[in-house]
């Protein structure tokens, strides 16, 4: 076709052919980029607390042993190593919630997963278990200085962007920054 055409169409026909082309990939890029924001809102969703039987399991049983909903402030060390004695499982349900939480910080850093659904979904609550085990973590840090790092980077950012209304006074932290950005 292309052969048997007068050589003044020939630039025109490369010229919607290549427009036609850009515009091919436009759409692919754009589609592309809608399926990957998708991904990232599913995979914040992911996070809830509620979907892993064993997570669900630990923040009950912290409930059962601290009472986590009503209390207004860091649980000091001795008082969890008291509960410890009588609840051996007590320190690996504090460390999968707070190991839970720090993958879901590290996966918003990386932008695996969508901070705003996050951040809309569980703020309140990742900032409450920082709040109520930072003294934990202060000890965890001691053995480990990078321990929940993305968490209480996470924490920070979070707690600047709560409204003033919302914050309840007891939210207040004394833990080293994140170090890492």
């Amino acid at each position: 076709m292309i052969e048997n055409s007068p050589p003044s169409i020939i630039p025109y026909i490369m010229t919607v052919a290549l427009c036609v082309a850009v515009f091919q990939l436009f759409l692919l890029w754009k589609n592309n980029r809608h399926h990957y924001n998708w991904q990232k809102r599913v995979q914040a969703l992911s996070y809830s607390l509620t979907k892993s039987e064993k997570l669900r399991e630990a923040r009950i049983r912290l409930e059962e042993v601290f009472d986590t909903r009503n209390v207004k402030g860091p649980i000091q060390v001795n008082k969890i190593d008291e509960a410890s004695n009588y609840h051996k499982d007590i320190i690996h349900c504090i460390r999968d919630i707070l190991g839970h939480w720090e993958n879901l910080a590290l996966a918003i850093k990386l932008n695996i997963a969508d901070e705003e659904v996050a951040y809309e979904m569980v703020a309140s609550t990742v900032i409450h278990h920082v709040v109520i085990f930072q003294e934990h973590i202060k000890q965890r840090q001691e053995v480990n200085p990078r321990a929940y790092e993305y968490l209480i980077g996470l924490t920070y950012s979070w707690l600047e962007k709560l409204p003033e209304n919302e914050r309840p006074q007891y939210y207040h932290l004394n833990l080293q920054k994140n170090l890492i950005g």
